[in-house]
Parts: C-alpha cells; sequence; structure tokens
C-alpha cells in the first residue's frame, strides 16, 4: 500500500500559528505522541507520513475544545509561509504561469507517487489535486 508523504516544511506554519493558540509545550506532546518532533519539523527538509498531520490536528482540537482548529490555524499564516514553494509560485508574473508552477513545484511538497494531478484533455491545466 502507497503512504501519502508530505515535506516537513509544509508543517513549519501550522506550527507556528499552533503556538499562538495555546503554551507550546501542548503541541509539542501531541508532536510527540505521534512520533515527530518541534526539532524534525524545524529541521532540513524532508518527508512523513501526512496521517500523522490529520491526527495532530485532531489530537490539539480535542484538547483545546476547539472543532474548528483547521480553519483557525490556516487563518493564522498566509501563503507566503510556505516557504520557497509559495515564493516561487507568487514571483510569476502571470495567473496561469503561477498554476503551472504550482504544479511542477508540488512534488517537493508531497509524494509524487502518490500526488497526481487531474488534468483536462483540452488544455493540460489542473482543475484539481488527488491524493
Amino acid at each position: 500500500m502507497l503512504v501519502a508523504l508530505q515535506n516537513v516544511r509544509g508543517w513549519r506554519p501550522v506550527i507556528g500559528a499552533s503556538d499562538h493558540l495555546a503554551s507550546p509545550p501542548v503541541f509539542d506532546r501531541v508532536l510527540m505522541s505521534l512520533g515527530l518532533s518541534r526539532e524534525m519539523i524545524e529541521g532540513p527538509p524532508t518527508f512523513v507520513p501526512l496521517a500523522p498531520q490529520a491526527a495532530f490536528a485532531e489530537s490539539v482540537a480535542r484538547q483545546l475544545g476547539e472543532r474548528h482548529l483547521g480553519p483557525i490555524l490556516v487563518n493564522q499564516y498566509g501563503y507566503r509561509d510556505l516557504g520557497i514553494y509559495a515564493a516561487y509560485v507568487l514571483e510569476a508574473p502571470r495567473l496561469d504561469i503561477a498554476g503551472s508552477r504550482g504544479r511542477r513545484a508540488l512534488p517537493f511538497r508531497f509524494s509524487s507517487s502518490i500526488l497526481c494531478a487531474i488534468l483536462t484533455a483540452r488544455t493540460g491545466v489542473p482543475n484539481g489535486w488527488n491524493y
């Protein structure tokens, strides 16, 4: 069975935003329970299973009693917080080029064996993503 993977760089803005909601030790305990650490996320880019990110969000939401943790976290950071991926996409001179760059760079954020772009037959422009 294939396992979806995500580059730890994608977790950095989530962890940073989480620290504004509660004390960092709360999140460190959750990370440890999932076999992860803040040092791993802040360290060199590496791929980790995507499932622990969902487990992290669920565990933190339960501890905080916050049903809408996902939207709250996402509201705490911007697209630019996704680092070099976002910079590459946002520096495109036109929207169509930005979309193309985003599609080409996604394998650096997610495992390319799992991530598949759904392309329209006529244009080759992505109209959605499938994991």
